[in-house]
């Protein structure tokens, strides 16, 4: 029975922290996937740069740029032109305003 006490302490201490951060993602979320871009599936160097201009630009931009590295890009056949999912991107820019990596969690 202590241990049980003791796991619903800890899980009472994180809950505040885990839902900031899931609010946090639904609202990035909500302004990724509703950005006005050219591809649906994904989104230009371009476009990336003004999403960010207008919406996040005080991240850490060298955390946003390290949660990209090694993610997979769909090259559009048509025009050629390199897009980066638009999940990438909410990750990207979770890790820009907190400040950290990607967990091992959210690499995929």
């Amino acid at each position: 029975m202590n241990n049980d006490n003791e796991l619903y302490n800890v899980m009472r201490e994180l809950y505040p922290q885990l839902k900031q951060n899931e609010i946090l993602y639904d609202k990035v979320k909500t302004v990724v996937y509703n950005f006005d871009k050219q591809y649906e599936i994904g989104f230009t160097n371009e476009e990336i740069d003004v999403l960010l201009k207008e919406n996040y630009s005080n991240i850490n931009m060298e955390k946003f740029e390290n949660a990209l590295n090694g993610i997979t890009m769909y090259i559009n056949p048509e025009t050629h032109v390199g897009l980066i999912y638009d999940i990438d991107i909410v990750k990207g820019i979770i890790c820009g305003i907190q400040n950290r990596e990607l967990t091992a969690e959210e690499w995929d």
